[in-house]
This record gives structure tokens, C-alpha cells and sequence, in this order.
């Protein structure tokens, strides 16, 4: 997870007031602190990749990205972008 990190350029405090939960792998999925509802987008960084998933239904399958095209995906967002 620590390649992850420094590749997002993440803060420990940046994930304080976010939810969070582990599961049976050991991952621990990020959620906004704005959800209030089952319905959000949960992310957890993995050694070498991005998760994500919805929180609705935790044991579907889940999205893998690179960190890059996570990291791209995001600027996008943060412009008002992305597809």
C-alpha cells in the first residue's frame, strides 16, 4: 500500500472523518464522510493497485485501477471532465 500512497501523494490526515471498514482480505475501503446512505463509491489502496466498489453490495466484484489512471481519473473529476 505504501507504492500506492506515494504515488496518490496521500496523506495520513487526509482520511480522518472518513469511514472506514476492513475486509476478509485485509483492505480497508474509504468512504466519504458525506454518504449517508448505502449508496457510495468505496476505494482502498492495495500494494500495487486501486479498488473500488460500491457499498450497497460489498461483495460483488470489484474495480481494479492502476494508480496512475486512478490518478488521472480524479484530475478529471477535479476539473469537471470526466467522462
Amino acid at each position: 500500500m505504501v507504492s500506492v500512497v506515494r504515488t496518490l501523494n496521500v496523506r495520513p490526515d487526509v482520511w480522518q472523518g472518513w469511514a472506514m471498514t476492513r475486509d476478509g482480505d485485509g483492505n480497508r475501503w474509504i468512504r466519504s464522510h458525506r454518504c449517508d446512505s448505502s449508496q457510495c463509491v468505496e476505494v482502498a489502496l492495495a500494494a500495487d493497485r486501486v479498488l473500488v466498489r460500491g457499498s450497497a453490495r460489498p461483495d460483488d466484484p470489484v474495480l481494479e485501477f492502476h494508480p496512475e489512471d486512478w490518478r488521472a481519473f480524479l484530475a478529471l473529476v477535479k476539473r469537471g471532465s470526466a467522462p
